[in-house]
């Protein structure tokens, strides 16, 4: 297992499974598990794949089990002696509550451990679009509800942000394809869909100019003169002044050359405008990346 994989401390262990930390220490020196990898600092590590396989081993000693009698079994034995008890696989609706649960505790581990198992199994497009869409449209509605406070969401932001620019960074990097400029208009402080619409550009070959929120008109000009930029992604949210926001875009589009594409996304994004494409979803940007890179590499070759 590389170190990188092993993102959950002992402290997250033990809040996502209810197992005391110095339970999990114990079964550690008696019978060799849940193994760990040290960090530089001497900070125990964990898969997060160990919870599951923990959680199996509390169904055992529940139904009557001794430690020594369940530590050595593999995942699978461990589910045919539990039998009907075994935990179900999460499902989408739960796990996102699972996640909300985290911000609400700012369980950072938590999520981060989430975050890492979810993209490592569904792929990032696809823990973008399956899991962290659906994640921030809980915690939105949670903060409605009166659920969790704000600091809540701007704390499980943070996480996420962090996580996606640790992806599409590297990726973007390496990348061989053209430059594309995110960044969100005058006035706009969300900028989170940047970073998911950042994550699935990258992972087509374009290169990322990431300018953030509240970038004026004429600065957005100028980045998108000097890199050579192709396109410029656009978050707006629902909460923005639908009528400044049109007219911004219709200055940008003027004085913008023709083949700088305007590419906008978010709750808050007019239609109609000329010149300007619209991306309801996330998918969508996908397979305009996926066109947009086919036609870059076709004109390369002319």
């Amino acid at each position: 297992m590389k170190t990188s994989q092993l993102t959950m401390t002992i402290g997250a262990v033990s809040r996502a499974t209810g197992i005391p930390v110095n339970t999990l220490r114990t079964w550690e020196r008696r019978y060799k598990f849940p193994t760990a990898e040290r960090s530089d600092g001497g900070q125990r590590l964990y898969s997060p794949e160990v919870i599951q396989h923990l959680n199996l081993i509390n169904i055992a000693l529940q139904k009557g089990f001794r430690p020594k009698q369940v530590m050595g079994l593999e995942r699978s034995e461990l589910e045919a002696l539990v039998g009907k008890n075994a935990p179900p696989k999460p499902t989408e609706e739960n796990e996102v509550q699972l996640w909300v649960d985290a911000a609400r505790r700012l369980d950072g581990d938590f999520l981060d451990a989430s975050f890492h198992l979810s993209s490592s199994q569904l792929g990032l497009q696809g823990f973008v679009t399956e899991k962290l869409v659906p994640f921030v449209q809980a915690l939105g509605s949670s903060w409605v509800e009166g659920k969790i406070q704000i600091f809540h969401e701007h704390f499980a932001s943070e996480r996420i942000h962090d996580f996606l620019t640790s992806r599409w960074r590297p990726l973007s990097d390496k990348a061989s394809g053209p430059n594309i400029l995110f960044a969100s208009l005058p006035g706009e402080k969300h900028f989170l869909g940047l970073h998911m619409a950042a994550t699935i550009v990258a992972l087509y070959g374009f290169r990322i100019i990431f300018l953030g929120p509240h970038t004026p008109l004429l600065d957005l000009q100028a980045c998108a003169w000097q890199s050579d930029s192709k396109a410029i992604m656009l978050s707006i949210s629902a909460t923005s002044d639908h009528e400044n926001v049109s007219q911004k875009l219709i200055q940008l589009r003027k004085n913008l050359s023709p083949n700088i594409h305007i590419v906008v996304g978010g709750r808050g994004a007019p239609t109609h405008l000329e010149g300007v494409t619209v991306m309801t979803s996330l998918t969508d940007l996908a397979s305009w990346a996926i066109q947009m890179f086919n036609h870059f590499k076709l004109n390369r070759k002319l």
